[in-house]
């Protein structure tokens, strides 16, 4: 075929493949001058080939010339005036051509008024025929054409557009081609030539009616690619990199070359089929920031729909086990779901949907952004009657809810309705009670999950209960596509000192000591926590400086805005006020709160209670730029679900691990403008290991997948004993005291334990082959440190079960060479005589401390079931100690010192406390303790704890009483129906009652 084009480099290094492939798919070529013919276009403002949209509307419609002209006459490029939004033009239009219209449509699908074998007839106009099953065979009853240097004339200019695309005589798709060493295609694209033609208003060259058909825009350079929908600023326009309807191979066979983002973008989103679909399924229009965007469908939004779909067209009968979506947090998954949900409402009859989420914020977002898209009548029940009335008759509809309305079954009659229920975050909230309540409640339910964060490999947890993998899309997929932006982590951990160079033991000391060392003790378990610590007004102003400084200077001057994570409530407060003290830079605080509530400073908190609806539409406020706040403080409010592109930095002094952290992340690698093409994280509390952590976890779930080749079992062996290896890098597995040292902190041994698992199962699975021999000697070594570690800091054996038989055969012939014996002896080291043995430990003070702190810890982490309040306490003291130590601030041997009083204190506090208080019984004293967290009045509380213990003591004695409802009610009511309501709140009886039924279950006496 011979194609017209410049000889140039953009010619024929762009745009000549691009026409070549665009015909191997299946489209006709005409020259440009071939359209500027009279009987073809006589006006060069013209958009539409009217001549091919009249034969179109004939091939497609039973319609004679009349109705045929009725048609075109509501499309007409005329009936839509210049100075019409695009946007609006472009949306009343897409609903004429496709027949969809929303709730909140503004403008319907076009009907002709003709006479028929009935009479008057009002049949719906087809302007394409999207029967997937026709198109591209003979039966396809639509008309494909591409040209090149297409003509337009507007006000004053007239521009030749590189390549457009005509389905039936309609504009859909336009094409900017550049020359393959522009540097910056976007800024480029834009500046020569999309930002002029898409001016409107007072600065319009006329060329708006081009954009009223259009369906999407795409710039290439051969080497870059990107698409975006009309108006999208440059930054908006993405990149096409996965294939659906056409397979690599074949691809590679159209080009006959290894394909560029070009061919894939090209072969991605134009082949016929795909063009037509995402044109009838896969746009939208959405309010953001006060003004109308037009979104169609992201590669990985379009492949994951088209998957889930297609899951249920070939699974007819019913099942619960819908699928796994893992697309990662900033991927557009509220918008995945808007489109599966749109793809079942029409496919499938209308069934009933329900959009299940565990966050009130997270359950308005999606509500919201069903209803702003145009979702036919979305409901949201209020509470849980509404929400079982609803169901009883829920044939049809659409329900957003949130998991926690089905928390109450009796509330709930089952329906036989077939249900497509669509989890958000299901990783979270789908493994308890309420969930198994919920499933019951719709027996008949197709459950699909999504998470935007990475589900943990070795729990199958959420793959078991939903099914299996759908779609995956990385959080270095989303980087590499531009979809997020990267996040760069500081730690700034603050320096803490004492004044007068003295230790917190010492002033502890002297303002304490002479108090009883019981008085003592207490003391220290209530107030010397490490987030009192990090409440002190002190540390905070000292962070303060410091984020004023970072955020003037490397955040404001862009336009940015941030988020502030304090670890108490307390703190929060403190960190308005000294930001106020600092900067006039305005600070809100969205956190949890009473209206009269007072602040352990004595100060009223009214000035930051905020109702609920209040604080979510205060914490949508603040995402738009014309809000003057530029800190936003929070607690753990908004850390998941929130929305905020705007924010560049989140400044974080709070714990947080694993999930909750990469959900913190996800606030900041948002897409904003131009300018933003990072995130920070600046680390105040130390979660430098936690956020390590958090992010293999995406890396992991990048790589890895079903192993079940040979090949592939050898490179996981050998990428997992290189993680192990890591691990011991240095150490002599003899060595008994570097041992006790190295692996002091408990999270050191647990990514031991973690590294040696999957080394010795990555080992089992290539096990009898002979690649499995060299490996032998470093499980022999991992075995015996493993062994000295559960020795010392656990004094138990080890259970080698988990690794298989063939592992083991291993492990059995060396199992007489490590000498446990050595280590402990013959004695069983127990919890009461485990002083002995460290006073027989050759070490130093460091080496012997780590074995009592790992001692302590087990102490605390076994009998904290039994007096959670008491144990909770002993827990920070212990945390507290370790991190003085980790700073420096007390010595090796002020340190083992305070290692030792705490394992003591674990094993005899209880006992102590009981002959302090006078209290007999430990399960009374546990409940007694419980109270003391929430009321000052200890003589009330005794008299409260001897009553509950009471009620709870009689529930408890009747048989089998842990797997009986009733005992459970009856032990929860014990404690609601005794405290005084003017004195614990609503709130704060229940979560005690669940407390104390907790505490029953475990107590081994009954």
């Amino acid at each position: 075929m011979n194609f017209r084009i410049e000889d140039n480099e953009e010619g024929r290094q762009v745009e000549l493949p691009a026409l070549e492939l665009i015909t191997a798919l299946g489209y006709t070529y005409i020259p440009n001058y071939e359209l500027n013919i009279p009987k073809e276009r006589p006006d060069h403002r013209q958009v539409l080939l009217y001549p091919r949209l009249r034969a179109a509307i004939k091939r497609l419609n039973d319609f004679d010339d009349d109705g045929i002209e009725q048609a075109i006459a509501q499309i007409h490029e005329d009936n839509f005036p210049i100075g019409m939004p695009m946007i609006d033009a472009n949306e009343k239009i897409r609903i004429k051509l496709t027949g969809r219209a929303g709730e909140n449509a503004i403008a319907q699908p076009i009907t002709i008024k003709q006479y028929g074998k009935k009479g008057i007839e009002y049949p719906t106009v087809k302007f394409f025929d999207f029967d997937p099953k026709k198109i591209g065979t003979k039966e396809d009853k639509n008309e494909y054409l591409v040209t090149n240097q297409f003509k337009h004339l507007g006000n004053r200019t007239e521009i030749e557009c590189d390549i457009v695309i005509f389905v039936n005589g309609i504009p859909l798709v336009l094409i900017e081609c550049k020359k393959p060493t522009t540097i910056d295609l976007m800024k480029t694209v834009w500046k020569e030539n999309l930002e002029k033609y898409q001016r409107d208003g007072s600065h319009s060259l006329g060329h708006e009616k081009l954009f009223f058909f259009n369906h999407v825009i795409m710039a290439t350079s051969a080497i870059q690619a990107r698409y975006g929908t009309l108006k999208a600023l440059p930054n908006k326009y993405a990149k096409w990199t996965s294939l659906t309807n056409i397979t690599t191979k074949e691809l590679e066979k159209l080009v006959g070359r290894k394909p560029t983002p070009q061919d894939i973008m090209l072969a991605g989103m134009i082949k016929k089929e795909t063009l037509l679909d995402m044109l009838k399924n896969f746009v939208l229009y959405e309010i953001e920031e006060h003004k109308k965007i037009k979104k169609v469908a992201k590669h990985q939004q379009y492949r994951v729909v088209t998957k889930s779909v297609d899951r249920i067209s070939h699974h007819k009968k019913v099942e619960d086990k819908g699928g796994v979506i893992w697309h990662t947090q900033g991927s557009g998954k509220s918008l995945s779901m808007v489109w599966f949900a749109t793809q079942l409402y029409y496919k499938f009859s209308r069934p009933t949907i329900m959009v299940i989420t565990d966050r009130r914020q997270l359950n308005k977002q999606i509500f919201d952004t069903f209803r702003n898209c145009g979702f036919p009548e979305p409901e949201k029940p209020r509470n849980r009657s509404q929400l079982a009335k609803t169901l009883q008759y829920s044939k049809g509809k659409t329900i957003m809810v949130n998991l926690q309305k089905f928390d109450k079954p009796e509330k709930f009659v089952e329906t036989k309705e077939k249900i497509y229920v669509l989890v958000d975050e299901a990783h979270r909230s789908q493994y308890k009670w309420t969930a198994g309540y919920m499933r019951k409640a719709m027996p008949n339910a197709v459950f699909f999950a999504f998470t935007g964060t990475p589900l943990d490999r070795e729990n199958k947890n959420t793959y078991r209960r939903f099914g299996p993998l759908i779609d995956k899309y990385s959080f270095t997929e989303s980087k590499e596509d531009g979809a997020t932006v990267k996040v760069e982590h500081m730690g700034l951990l603050p320096e803490i000192e004492i004044e007068g160079g003295n230790s917190l033991n010492n002033i502890f000391d002297n303002l304490f000591g002479h108090l009883p060392k019981a008085q003592q003790a207490e003391i220290r378990r209530k107030y010397a926590t490490k987030k009192k610590i990090a409440s002190s007004p002190a540390r905070i102003r000292k962070i303060c400086e410091k984020i004023v400084d970072h955020y003037t200077k490397k955040i404001l001057p862009n336009g940015y805005k941030a988020m502030i994570v304090a670890p108490t409530r307390a703190a929060a407060v403190t960190y308005k006020r000294e930001l106020e003290d600092l900067t006039k830079l305005p600070a809100r605080i969205i956190m949890d709160s009473k209206k009269d509530e007072v602040g352990p400073d004595e100060f009223s908190w009214a000035d930051y209670y905020l109702p609920q609806n209040e604080a979510l539409k205060k914490a949508e406020e603040f995402t738009n730029p014309d809000d003057p706040t530029k800190f936003l403080i929070v607690v753990d409010m908004l850390l998941v679900g929130y929305d905020a592109p705007i924010v560049q930095v989140m400044y974080l002094d709070r714990p947080l691990r694993e999930h909750a952290l990469l959900q913190a992340i996800a606030r900041v690698n948002r897409i904003y403008d131009e300018h933003k093409d990072r995130g920070f994280i600046i680390d105040f509390w130390g979660v430098t290991r936690d956020l390590q952590n958090a992010l293999k976890m995406f890396e992991e779930q990048d790589v890895q997948g079903a192993l079940d080749n040979v090949d592939d079992d050898l490179l996981e062996l050998d990428v997992r004993h290189k993680d192990f290896m890591e691990k011991i890098q240095g150490i002599d597995s003899k060595d008994h005291n570097e041992i006790a040292k190295r692996f002091e902190d408990e999270d050191e041994q647990e990514e031991f334990e973690y590294a040696f698992k999957r080394f010795a199962k990555a080992l089992e699975a290539v096990l009898p082959d002979k690649e499995a021999v060299p490996y032998e000697k470093d499980l022999k070594k991992g075995y015996e440190i493993r062994g000295k570690i559960r020795a010392w800091f656990y004094g138990d054996r080890a259970d080698l079960s988990e690794y298989g038989k063939k592992v083991q055969k291993i492990i059995d012939k060396h199992i007489r060479a490590i000498g446990i014996s050595e280590i402990s002896g013959s004695k069983e080291i127990t919890y009461d005589n485990f002083l002995g043995f460290i006073a027989k430990f050759k070490g130093d003070n460091r080496a012997k401390a780590a074995l009592i702190k790992k001692r302590a810890t087990l102490v605390i982490r076994e009998m904290s079931p039994d007096n959670p309040a008491f144990y909770q306490k002993l827990k920070e003291r212990l945390e507290k100690l370790i991190q003085d130590e980790k700073e420096r601030r007390v010595d090796d041997a002020q340190y083992f010192e305070g290692i030792r009083d705490i394992f003591e204190e674990a094993l005899s506090g209880p006992e102590k406390l009981q002959k302090q208080t006078g209290i007999k019984d430990r399960f009374q004293l546990a409940i007694y303790m419980l109270l003391e967290e929430k009321h000052s009045d200890l003589k009330q509380n005794k008299k409260y704890s001897e009553e509950i213990f009471k009620k709870v003591k009689k529930a408890a004695s009747v048989k089998d009483w842990r797997d009986k409802e009733p005992q459970e009610n009856e032990i929860e009511l014990a404690v609601i129906d005794t405290l005084d309501k003017k004195i614990f709140d609503e709130k704060t009886r229940d979560k005690l009652a669940s407390e104390v039924y907790k505490m029953a279950v475990n107590n081994n006496e009954w």
